[in-house]
């Protein structure tokens, strides 16, 4: 909703290829932000341990391949 009038303007100015390979570009880039994260070290942030709320952890990043 936000990119497409912006992506439909690319495409008729460049072209419809270019613009689908700018945007896999874009897609792949950010694959490779979010496996990088999973690469990073856990960092406790914050910890609870209510009876209403439960137990959990907040960390930085947010994953649990640990």
């Amino acid at each position: 909703m936000i990119g497409a009038p912006l992506l439909g303007r690319w495409s008729d100015t460049i072209g419809r290829k270019k613009v689908l390979l700018i945007s896999n570009g874009g897609t792949f880039l950010g694959w490779i932000i979010f496996l990088t994260a999973l690469l990073l070290p856990v960092w406790n942030i914050y910890g609870v341990d209510t009876v209403i709320l439960g137990t959990f952890v907040i960390t930085l990043p947010i994953n649990d391949f640990q």
